[in-house]
């Protein structure tokens, strides 16, 4: 398959309205997870996700569409704190036990967040008993230690390793290779920081059998690197150059049933992490109609917070089966 350089992605962009920079956060989200903890047993927390308002990631992931809910000049000082700060006051119900930060870039990366507001961050959500970020590999540093150092509860990092093929890792010009990821889970480990990943179904150029062995590969490796929490992403033609993939017939968009067969090879190792499948845009899954949808979708939600994997052989019959 061609290859797409950081130029080429920019290019087949579309034009979207954008935010500009703010003291306010662009949404906040209630949901329930389930997690597991140091002696693997299983539990269900509440989470709170608020979704930062911050400046574009400086990579070009090929697969990515996060780049339109971030604004194109780096984050100014002091908007970040401002925007946790003006959440966490709003907050009237029981405090949940997870706080999720996600600013739909890298937590760590000084064009993201400025390295001065981040003891700023830690000082405001220093007694949550877990805080949970999204960084790239390549942003791993000594500011993820100090950052950590500063929390009473535990840090999880959520990373997109996206599949372990290396020539596919490399095809979705993430800047980052298996190693690289390794190397930032072992620094992670080193300060008993909790580890999050999200891997992609349905990559090009794989057969369906080919994608369930390599998505249960990477499953494996990541499990082996200390991951406590995977979700996988059914591939979506978000961005215009997977659009473009689709309509030239190169690309094949995941079924519900692929999703359930490739949840169901991961089964070995969901004693040791949890195993989810994300629901975001769950309308552009293959294999439904309007009438089953809705089920499918609860079937999904329920395996996501309960880990029973004897859900997944529910199939609900069906007409557009």
């Amino acid at each position: 398959m061609r290859s797409f350089s950081k130029q080429d992605i920019e290019a087949l962009r579309p034009p979207v309205r954008r935010p500009t920079p703010g003291d306010r956060a662009l949404a906040v989200v209630h949901e329930k997870e389930a997690y597991r903890d140091n002696f693997h047993q299983l539990s269900i927390a509440e989470c709170l996700t608020i979704f930062l308002k911050g400046g574009e990631c400086p990579l070009r992931c090929l697969m990515c569409d996060m780049w339109q809910h971030t604004h194109r000049a780096p984050t100014p000082t002091g908007n970040i704190p401002k925007q946790i700060e003006f959440e966490l006051s709003r907050l009237q119900a029981t405090r949940p036990k997870v706080l999720k930060l996600y600013n739909a870039s890298n937590f760590f990366a000084p064009r993201n967040i400025p390295s001065s507001d981040l003891p700023v961050i830690a000082d405001l959500i220093a007694d949550w008993p877990r805080v949970v970020v999204e960084n790239h590999p390549k942003f791993m540093s000594a500011a993820v230690l100090k950052f950590s150092s500063r929390l009473i509860g535990e840090l999880e990092i959520a990373m997109g390793l996206e599949t372990v093929h290396p020539q596919l890792l490399a095809w979705l010009n993430k800047d980052m290779s298996l190693d690289d990821f390794e190397r930032a889970c072992r620094l992670c480990r080193s300060a008993s920081i909790k580890l999050r990943c999200f891997l992609l179904l349905q990559l090009p150029g794989l057969t369906n059998s080919e994608n369930r062995r390599w998505v249960a590969k990477s499953v494996e490796i990541a499990v082996s690197c200390g991951v406590t929490h995977i979700c996988l992403i059914p591939l979506r033609s978000q961005s215009s150059i997977l659009a473009g993939l689709l309509e030239a017939g190169k690309l094949t968009l995941p079924t519900y049933a692929q999703l359930i067969q490739v949840l169901l090879s991961c089964k070995p190792w969901g004693t040791h992490s949890v195993i989810t499948a994300d629901t975001w845009n769950w309308d552009l899954l293959g294999g439904m109609c309007a009438a089953c949808s809705p089920i499918k979708k609860q079937i999904i939600e329920t395996f996501n917070l309960s880990q029973n994997f004897d859900l997944l052989d529910e199939y609900p019959d069906c007409e557009c089966a």
